[in-house]
C-alpha cells in the first residue's frame, strides 16, 4: 500500500483545476482591476474630505465659543450680583450716617450744644457813591492823548475806594 503524500504535485494540479471551475474566478480580476482605477488617485475626494473637516473644525469652534460665552455671562452675573450687595449696603450706610439724630450725636461729642437763643446779624446798606466828572470830556480830534488821559483818571476815581 502506499499512500500519497499530500503536496504532491498531481494533488496541487487538482486542486487549482477545481478553483479554475469556479464561476467567479475569471470575472474577480476585472473587478478588481477595475475597482483599482476608479480609487488610484484620492484626488477626486479631496474637496469632500476637505469640506467634512473645514465643518467639523466649525462645529468645534462654535461649542468652544459658547461654552466660553456661558462662562463669561456666569462670571458676570455673579459680579453684577455682589456690586448690587454692595450698593445696598452702601445705601444703608449712607442712611444711618446722614440721619438727623446721628448728626446731633456727633455735635454733641464734639462739644457742640444746641442754641437756647437765635440772633440774626444785619447789615446796614452802604450807598453807592460815583465820581462826578471836574472837566468835561471834549470830543476834539487833535486833543485824543489828553481825552484818553484823562478819561482814565475819571475812572480811576470812580473804582477808587472812598472814605
Amino acid at each position: 500500500m502506499t499512500t500519497q503524500h499530500p503536496n504532491t504535485r498531481s494533488n496541487r494540479r487538482d486542486r487549482y483545476d477545481a478553483l479554475d471551475s469556479l464561476p467567479f474566478s475569471e470575472t474577480a480580476p476585472k473587478q478588481r482591476s477595475r475597482a483599482r482605477r476608479l480609487f488610484h488617485s484620492p484626488l477626486p475626494l479631496l474637496p469632500m474630505i476637505a469640506l467634512v473637516c473645514g465643518g467639523a473644525v466649525g462645529y468645534v469652534a462654535q461649542t468652544a465659543q459658547m461654552t466660553q460665552a456661558s462662562y463669561q455671562v456666569a462670571t458676570l452675573q455673579a459680579q453684577q450680583t455682589a456690586l448690587r450687595a454692595q450698593d445696598q449696603q452702601l445705601a444703608d450706610q449712607l442712611a444711618r450716617l446722614s440721619s438727623a439724630e446721628r448728626v446731633v450725636t456727633a455735635a454733641r461729642q464734639m462739644g457742640m450744644i444746641p442754641p437756647t437763643k437765635w440772633n440774626y446779624v444785619s447789615a446796614a446798606p452802604t450807598p453807592l457813591t460815583t465820581a462826578t466828572p471836574q472837566t468835561p470830556v471834549v470830543s476834539n480830534v487833535n486833543n485824543t492823548k489828553a481825552t484818553s488821559s484823562q478819561l482814565v483818571a475819571d475812572l480811576s476815581g470812580a473804582f477808587s475806594p472812598s472814605r
